[in-house]
């Protein structure tokens, strides 16, 4: 009797379309787990940079300080510093933006890359925020000086 060595090639087409319909399966969902991480992303971002603001405000009222939100392009970062005893800047506080997103453009109305908070708490400036995400689309966060709120704008 003959023993059979090999496959015959039904049974390697069957194999490989189980195995190719899988794969198909299994990259759309890396897609769509692209999109939802990016979503989450954006929303911590928006809420993290809100935040940072709104902190900043109180901790100037709190401490009875003038503190100053700056914001780096070259590493992608927000600090919060204040006037300590000495003369440089005492930092505070830092926000590094998600891997993968980028400041586009800081908007302020004085051209300056900071917000100064006074000690009550206001912002010395208007502007806005915007950063891309990783699916490269821009989102941008306004700061209005006469309300004394910091917005997501929804595009």
């Amino acid at each position: 009797m003959k023993t059979k060595k090999g496959y015959t090639l039904v049974e390697l087409l069957i194999a490989m379309s189980i195995i190719s319909i899988i794969s198909m399966l299994f990259i759309g969902s890396i897609e769509t787990y692209k999109k939802y991480n990016n979503k989450v992303l954006v929303d911590y971002c928006n809420s993290s940079i809100v935040m940072f603001i709104n902190d900043a405000k109180q901790f100037s009222k709190a401490h009875n300080c003038t503190s100053y939100i700056m914001f780096s392009m070259s590493k992608q970062s927000i600090e919060l510093k204040r006037k300590g005893v000495k003369p440089e800047l005492e930092l505070i506080k830092k926000f590094y933006l998600p891997k993968g997103f980028k400041f586009n453009s800081i908007k302020l109305k004085s051209s300056n890359r900071f917000i100064m908070v006074d000690h009550d708490g206001n912002t010395s400036d208007a502007g806005t925020i915007s950063y891309e995400d990783m699916e490269k689309d821009i989102k941008k966060i306004s700061i209005c000086v006469g309300s004394f709120s910091v917005d997501i704008k929804e595009e």
